[in-house]
Parts: C-alpha cells; sequence; structure tokens
C-alpha cells in the first residue's frame, strides 16, 4: 500500500485538503463520480489545473502548519463577564495561575489543536482571549502575554 496523499489548491488553500489519494486512486470518487479516477483525471474532471498532489509533510509543512499559525492573533481583550462565562461554558483545560496572570484554554476546539486561551491578568483586572495551540505550555502562553503587556503598556 502506498502512503496517502493529498491534493490542495495551493492558490486557493483554505486549511484542508481538498481529497486525498491512496494506491494512485482519489479516494471516494467511485461513492462520488460513479468511477474510480486517478489524480491527473481528478484534476481534468474538477477543471481546475492548480491542484497539487502532496505527502503529508510536505501538505502539513508548507501547507496545513502556516494556515494554522496565521490564525493565532494577537491578544484582544474582553470583559470579565465574557472571561467567567467562558471558564464556566465547558470544562477548562490547562486552567493554572501564577502571582498575578491566571489563563485557560476553552475545552472545545476552534480547529485541530487551537484552541481559545483566555487570560486574566490580576495585576491590571484585564482579560484578553487569542486562538493558540492547546499544546503550548501554560508558562510560555503566560510569558507570551506579558510581552504583549509590557509592548501595550510602553
Amino acid at each position: 500500500m502506498k502512503p496517502t496523499h493529498f491534493i490542495i489548491d495551493p492558490t486557493n488553500f483554505k486549511g484542508y485538503a481538498e481529497t486525498s489519494v491512496t494506491n494512485g486512486i482519489v479516494d471516494f470518487s467511485l461513492n462520488l463520480y460513479d468511477r474510480e479516477m486517478t489524480f491527473e483525471e481528478y484534476k481534468e474532471f474538477k477543471k481546475n489545473p492548480n491542484l497539487i498532489c502532496l505527502d503529508f509533510d510536505t501538505y502539513y509543512e508548507r501547507y496545513y502548519k502556516p494556515f494554522k499559525n496565521s490564525l493565532c492573533g494577537q491578544w484582544e481583550e474582553i470583559t470579565p463577564d465574557t472571561y467567567d462565562d467562558m471558564l464556566n461554558v465547558l470544562p477548562p483545560i490547562k486552567w493554572c495561575r501564577d502571582s498575578s496572570v491566571e489563563s485557560f484554554f476553552v475545552g472545545e476546539a476552534f480547529s485541530d489543536d487551537l484552541h481559545g486561551c483566555y487570560i486574566q491578568d490580576k495585576s491590571n483586572g484585564k482579560c484578553y482571549t487569542a486562538l493558540r495551540s492547546v499544546r503550548m505550555d501554560p508558562a510560555a502562553i503566560r510569558t507570551e502575554y506579558r510581552q504583549f503587556r509590557d509592548k501595550q503598556a510602553a
């Protein structure tokens, strides 16, 4: 069995593969299009010369990972009520605090490993949110937030 490859349009990548190819055949092509298709046949069928077929590592490193990282924006201020609502809507993930900053992730992912990350800064009473990878170390998140806070104060 050959490894699975992924079909994307690099000129219009929206964070996911259009479909995949296993053993040289576009997956589900028999079910969806009433015949098995190779990648070249699929590209012709879709009338999209921009489609490319990539192995997983290339797909992930060149397209998916940069797209996912582009979703992680700046910290945005929210109200303390919104912070409390998000803390109580689902069980929090990695809920922790140090002397002045409390942080947690909402239990449901936005996409893949991206979750809403929430910060409550006890030193100034402000609350913030941003999408971040749930795999981030909480101490690293608080450090990133403090750098943002200090830059905003300057």
